[in-house]
């Protein structure tokens, strides 16, 4: 009875703080009432556990928030009630908040009846302590901020415990197959194995003599032509790409095997013919006669892939294009630059097209100067610190085109400026 009476507490007041922050513009309203359960009632969380039909967890160091915004939206077509984090609420309290507001007041279940949840590395073992998942999607590993996890093999050990913790009679592991690092961490998983791969694998996921071959159930493997994906499901079967870049393709194949898994190949396509970008994931916004592409940068392996987007749709394009690198440095970004370093900017140099380059943000000195060792022809003026400068010089432009690449905060706040000019799209709406 205590329990009960503290779990509906937390939802009244859970409800209360979102709708009240919402009001008041100043966020989602999810890490307030998700902090109190992760610092003084962390056992709310086993008492939801068993509450789901289905729990679908998506990790891995990029790729989480597509991933989980396409599945979202396949399941919502064949009219099932899914729980899900928005706005990249993905650490322990924001998964925390997201499980709260979905309680109902006056009995044990849920609103709905699938939890589909993009869960940051760390808090993955974390959450299945709590809550154990029927499936497991990991979409790859590559290196990311030093002061987030350190080394690979910190990231490694988060799924190798995660895996630990599962039920290997109840959850499948649906995993990158090309992503050999993954291999080693589900060498010890005695459940169902599936795995999605590329008849051309990204040149990032690279194989070496220390490489552990994982055992699979089964492999999807999907052939991209014509800017669709072929991929077998006993038929094969093609799948549009409405997402921009290369690196979407395992995403998209990720969330096809899952989807597919549950209900089969009908109405998959329309699904993907529907299928918009996420926040910051290749989103387009129209100002006056400049087309923006916003996208998400937040670590060398996801920055090079959206650098070789860029050479590509540049070469697709009649007039000059411009890019804004926006680089800061808070907690959700992570503290370390260093990675800048590490990534190949010397191919944007080639492109042609390219006339204009900008650069803001809180360490968007230390993005111009990155520039200026790639051979850029950058001055201190191609710093603008104000956002609302940027957009200025943007809408003034001749430039028909322009790239935005982001960090995560900064792409926030530069999407919060442009939001005073153009109309834009709820972050905090599903698939976002």
């Amino acid at each position: 009875m205590y329990r009960r009476l503290i779990l509906f507490c937390l939802i009244i007041f859970a409800r209360m703080s979102s709708f009240t922050i919402r009001l008041l513009k100043k966020g989602s309203g999810t890490s307030l009432p998700g902090w109190l359960v992760e610092t003084y009632f962390p056992w709310i969380l086993h008492e939801l556990d068993s509450r789901y039909s289905e729990v679908i967890y998506i990790s891995g160091t990029n790729g989480k928030t597509t991933t989980r915004s396409v599945l979202v939206s396949y399941f919502k077509t064949k009219g099932v009630t899914i729980c899900t984090n928005r706005g990249g609420a993905n650490i322990m309290r924001g998964l925390a908040a997201t499980l709260l507001l979905d309680q109902k007041l006056l009995n044990t279940k849920p609103k709905s009846k699938v939890l589909i949840l993009e869960v940051e590395e760390a808090t993955l073992p974390k959450i299945t302590v709590c809550i154990q998942p029927t499936t497991l999607i990991l979409t790859n590993i590559f290196r990311d901020q030093l002061d987030a996890y350190g080394e690979i093999d910190n990231t490694l050990d988060f799924f190798r415990s995660t895996l630990a913790l599962c039920d290997p009679n109840k959850t499948q592991l649906v995993i990158n197959a090309d992503d050999y690092k993954l291999h080693s961490c589900a060498t010890d998983f005695a459940g169902k194995i599936i795995g999605f791969s590329v008849d051309e694998p990204n040149s990032n996921y690279e194989q070496d003599e220390k490489s552990v071959c994982l055992r699979f159930d089964r492999v999807f493997t999907a052939t991209i032509c014509d800017n669709c994906l072929s991929v077998d499901f006993d038929t094969t079967t093609k799948l549009a790409m409405n997402l921009p870049g290369r690196y979407n393709v395992y995403n998209l194949l990720a969330a096809a095997v899952v989807g597919s898994q549950r209900f089969g190949l009908d109405g998959i396509e329309k699904v993907f013919n529907e299928i918009q970008p996420a926040f910051g994931r290749g989103e387009k916004i129209q100002l006056g006669d400049s087309h923006i592409e916003l996208l998400l940068i937040k670590n060398p392996a996801g920055f090079n892939e959206v650098i070789d987007y860029i050479k590509t749709q540049s070469e697709k394009l009649d007039n000059d294009f411009g890019i804004v690198f926006i680089v800061n440095d808070n907690i959700a970004d992570g503290r370390d630059v260093s990675w800048l370093w590490d990534v190949d900017i010397e191919k944007l140099k080639s492109s042609q097209h390219l006339q204009k380059t900008y650069t803001s943000g809180g360490r968007g000195l230390d993005m111009l100067l990155r520039l200026e060792y790639a051979g850029f022809d950058v001055r201190p003026k191609n710093y603008i610190s104000e956002f609302s400068r940027v957009i200025h010089k943007i809408d003034c432009s001749n430039k028909k085109h322009w790239f935005v690449l982001s960090t995560y905060t900064g792409l926030l706040a530069f999407r919060k400026e442009l939001g005073k000019s153009v109309k834009l799209v709820d972050i905090s709406s599903d698939g976002n």
